[in-house]
């Protein structure tokens, strides 16, 4: 489409992977526990089904792995 990235155009993933360290430009991603985040979906599915839902699901806040396709905020 004729974008240069990061020049023209960001990229961001939402899982971090190994594939994120080998393109180019590396690709910057949001890194969180999938694990943990399932579990806690899935917990939370089971409550929700039991009728013992407590209210809002709090999981851990992901944390930005910046790389090479993130440029900077436009002016």
């Amino acid at each position: 489409m004729g974008f240069a990235v990061p020049e023209d155009l960001s990229l961001l993933a939402w899982d971090d992977s190994q594939l994120c360290r080998i393109t180019h430009p590396t690709l910057s991603a949001m890194s969180h526990d999938v694990h943990q985040f399932g579990a806690e979906v899935a917990r939370s599915l089971f409550a929700l089904l039991d009728g013992t839902h407590s209210g809002p699901l709090q999981v851990a806040t992901p944390s930005l792995t910046p790389r090479g396709s993130t440029g900077p905020a436009p002016l």
